[in-house]
């Protein structure tokens, strides 16, 4: 045989020597506080947020990394803390992977990860008024609606756009619907 060969199944051995000390001589602690690490990053990346899960997956996962690197026992202490990193990093990675590809495909929208409520209503973003009042209502054109245009209805002026035809100055419209910020009116018929 030749040196490398040797060589090589020494290292793959030690290798897989150390991945069994790793995890047969983990203590409990150790074990408890990775694992609750793994999970809190996990609930970090699936959950956007201001990193408390995150910040606290770290630290419990560094605590059960330094608790299994003091624990003692058999093996090399600082190659199984590079292995924990190792497979910290991988299951995060993957995690983020499923997490991007779950989202893309639309899978993430149908668990209940993702808020499907929203606390303002439809066609109304936060800080705009809400005209839906309106609707229903009758007021003057100020000017040709052409299709937009001013008309005062219960004495305020408002932007208001025409459906259908064009409405001469000084006529009567009633306020058909109401789509965020648009007041869509129709000539009155009399």
């Amino acid at each position: 045989m030749s040196t490398d060969l040797i060589l090589n199944s020494t290292i793959a051995a030690s290798f897989g020597q150390e991945i069994v000390y790793l995890f047969q001589e983990m203590d409990v602690a150790s074990a408890i506080c990775f694992g609750i690490g793994l999970i809190l990053l996990i609930i970090e990346i699936f959950t956007p947020g201001f990193g408390l899960f995150g910040i606290a997956g770290v630290i419990m996962s560094i605590i059960g990394i330094v608790l299994r690197a003091t624990a003692g026992g058999r093996g090399n202490p600082v190659f199984q803390v590079l292995l924990l990193l190792l497979l910290l990093i991988i299951i995060c990675v993957l995690a983020f992977i499923i997490m991007a590809v779950s989202s893309k495909k639309g899978f993430l929208s149908k668990t209940p990860f993702i808020m499907k409520e929203s606390a303002v209503s439809k066609g109304i973003a936060e800080g705009t008024a809400d005209y839906t009042s309106l609707v229903g209502k009758q007021g003057r054109t100020l000017c040709a609606l052409r299709p937009s245009g001013i008309a005062e209805i219960d004495g305020v002026r408002y932007d208001v756009i025409a459906e259908g035809e064009f409405v001469d100055a000084d006529e009567t419209v009633s306020v058909l619907r109401v789509e965020g910020v648009r007041i869509v009116v129709v000539k009155s018929k009399l």
